[in-house]
This record gives C-alpha cells, structure tokens and sequence, in this order.
C-alpha cells in the first residue's frame, strides 16, 4: 500500500537529478500537483508506478518528494544514497500530508434520524 507516511522530501536538486539518473519515475507535476493526491491516486489505482517509488511535486511545498510502497523502503533509501537502522521518523511534512489527506476524505458515517 502506499502512504503519506512513506514519503522523503527531496532537500535539493542533487537528489533530484539522483532520481533521474536512477530512472525512477516523475509524475507530472501539472497533472499530479501534491504528493497526497499521488499516494490517494496510487492507491486507487488510477497512477501506476510499477517499480514501486517515485517522485511527485507538492505545489503547496514547492518541493519534489519521493513516495515509495510499504514494500519498497530500503529501495527508496538506496535509490538516495541513504541508510537507516529503525523505523523512518515521519516528518512534519508528512504529518501535514496525513492531516490533509484525512480532512478531505469524505466521511463515512451516517447520522441517525
């Protein structure tokens, strides 16, 4: 599955040509204008991204961020030239994409008569 949980701000154009050269798929930042919206569009289907990461622009961040698949963690990191030992701590970024992508969930409860 995909989440806003798994998502790592690209800090600066050296990563971003990382991702380039590594071919790992841009989304089209016209079409696609936060990572939010990606991971909503991901996970119904309607985006694919077939090696399980890739890059998506956030307008209202004005930063590129790659998401990548619950499955695809160390591949994410390594695409970036990171390590880690433990769980990723979410970023304030992606707290703020959860919030987000919660309060534009339509909600699924029904009020009694």
């Amino acid at each position: 599955a995909w989440s806003v949980y798994q998502t790592i701000r690209l800090d600066d154009s050296v990563e971003l040509r990382r991702m380039f050269e590594q071919q790992v798929r841009l989304l089209d930042k016209d079409a696609i204008r936060s990572a939010s919206i990606a991971v909503e569009k991901l996970n119904r289907g309607e985006l694919q991204c077939q090696d399980g990461i890739c890059v998506a622009y956030s307008a209202s961040a004005a930063a590129y961020y790659l998401i990548y698949r619950s499955d695809k963690q160390e591949l994410a990191l390594s695409k970036l030239g990171r390590s880690h030992e433990g769980p990723i701590v979410p970023t304030a970024a992606a707290a703020a994409l959860a919030a987000a992508t919660a309060s534009a969930a339509p909600s699924t409860t029904r009020q009694q008569p």
